[in-house]
């Protein structure tokens, strides 16, 4: 039977090893502009079901809709809108607390490119930290502010030293080892302000909304090495079935983590299944025997010569 890594313990199975880093750019394709009526925020992905993704975002811009129907606009192909449905509201359920979280469900658009490898860790004070989105752009600041104290009762992360304005709630907050928290409140300038612990909202996703969560760590990988210097810049495609997605998001991941650009391609219900393996286009079989090896742990992965978007394709389940 073909073994499949947790999702958040594979990455100490490569070794020698170093921990990536997380450029916040890269993770653009994961922001969405949420559109309410005249209120305007962020979000981020966070889950998955059928043919759509889930979409964390501040409740607090969405509580004077009249429906429960927004605006979900990526940074992809220039821009890219749908429509969106408030799904959940975080009230405050048994043990748990009241959090400033909405989730929307949208249409995922196809072809999106984001990285599922993004499940920061919490920052420890004076981590540095950036957001993503402010004024309705995919604005990134140049300075980084600096992570505070954890209010573990209210499951809030507070952060000092970012220029957060009005149109930033719901805007993922990044440390160098992914998403720590979703901006909620600030007291103007570059005082403190504070997000929904990134944690917090992955218990709301399993356990109140029962879906799959789609974020995971960074992968641990050789930074130099034969398997980094036959990926690196590569775009390789990853099919992975979008109700079990463990095994594809571990891919991604490891992908990610010696240079390629992993582009996830989920499976939805009903759709067909070649079978797992990898299929590579003509004179493209040595990328293709060396993310066999990579993903040697994943399960067996046949190679077979055939169509590939970008040269290498994978499937996965």
């Amino acid at each position: 039977m073909r073994r499949v890594a947790s999702a958040l313990a594979f990455a100490l199975t490569l070794a020698p090893a170093a921990l990536a880093q997380t450029d916040p750019a890269s993770l653009t394709g994961n922001v969405a502009r949420i559109d309410a009526g005249a209120s305007t925020g962020f979000g981020f992905i966070v889950g998955m079901t059928d043919r759509a993704l889930l979409v964390a975002t501040a409740w607090h811009t969405l509580r004077d809709l009249t429906t429960d129907t927004v605006t979900v606009c990526f940074a992809h192909r220039g821009e890219t809108c749908g429509a969106g449905t408030v799904v959940y509201v975080a009230d405050a359920i048994g043990s748990q607390p009241a959090l400033d979280l909405a989730i929307v469900r949208t249409p995922y658009p196809e072809g999106l490119v984001w990285r599922p490898d993004a499940f920061g860790t919490r920052p420890g004070i004076g981590d540095r930290v950036r957001f993503i989105g402010r004024s309705r752009e995919w604005y990134i600041p140049n300075d980084a502010g600096r992570a505070g104290a954890i209010d573990a009762a209210k499951q809030l992360v507070s952060y000092t030293g970012l220029e957060v304005a009005e149109g930033v709630s719901g805007a993922p907050i990044v440390s160098v080892n992914g998403i720590v928290a979703m901006h909620v409140e600030s007291e103007g300038g570059q005082g403190e302000a504070r997000g929904v612990d990134v944690q917090a909202i992955r218990r709301r996703i399993v356990e109140g909304l029962r879906a799959a969560w789609v974020l995971v760590p960074l992968a641990q990988c050789a930074e130099q090495g034969p398997h980094a210097r036959a990926l690196s810049g590569r775009d390789i495609a990853v099919h992975f079935d979008a109700r079990q997605p463990d095994a594809g998001l571990d891919a991604i991941a490891r992908l990610n983590c010696l240079g390629a650009r992993a582009l996830p391609r989920p499976v939805w219900n009903g759709e067909p299944w070649p079978g797992n393996g990898i299929a590579y286009a003509s004179g493209e079989l040595r990328a293709a025997r060396t993310v066999q090896s990579v993903l040697a742990t994943l399960g067996r992965l046949d190679t077979r010569l055939g169509n590939a978007e970008g040269g290498v394709a994978i499937w996965v389940r």
